[in-house]
């Protein structure tokens, strides 16, 4: 599987949505979910402020690391855009509403949030569940494809999915 053809599927896609899928699929068929996790893991990690003393921080992204660098909102390199949104959730959400679906695995709309001195409740859905399974103060933040840690990360369509697809 480290020889460049095992790859030669992914490069022949038409689109980049199916590379990203072809690619999950190859290096969860040949290395299995942990591998697909990890490799979220390490390009979650990028969106971080990088400092020296987290130089070697990406080689042990750990559940307790992931979860520290989670918390340390002020270490998240947050662009323009997710500092707007995050001010609009934090200060108006009556009147934008009370839930944020995503699709990406990372951090960042929560962090705008707390940047913004609001809350959140983070919900990471990596099966098939309801919303309304969980309420409190805050933004509802739904993670549909799982979320950089903790869970498995969905790239592919399940067998079903794919067959409603096509």
């Amino acid at each position: 599987m480290d020889t460049p053809s095992a790859f030669a599927p992914v490069r022949d896609q038409p689109d980049e949505g199916a590379a990203y899928q072809k690619a999950f699929q190859q290096l969860q068929a040949y290395r299995g979910q942990d591998a697909a996790n990890e490799v979220i893991r390490r390009a979650v990690f990028k969106s971080r402020k990088v400092t020296s003393s987290q130089a070697n921080t990406q080689e042990t992204l750990d559940l307790n690391s992931c979860r520290a660098l989670d918390d340390d909102f002020a270490g998240w390199h947050l662009r323009p855009s997710l500092i707007a949104l995050g001010k609009l959730l934090a200060n108006h959400s009556g009147r934008l509403g009370k839930t944020v679906l995503t699709t990406n695995f990372d951090p960042l709309i929560q962090t705008a949030i707390r940047t913004s001195h609001g809350m959140y409740i983070r919900i990471m859905m990596h099966d098939d569940g309801a919303l309304s399974q969980s309420e409190g103060p805050g933004i509802q933040i739904v993670h549909l494809h799982g979320y950089w840690y903790g869970t498995d990360t969905l790239h592919v369509p399940t067998k079903s999915e794919a067959a409603a697809i096509n």
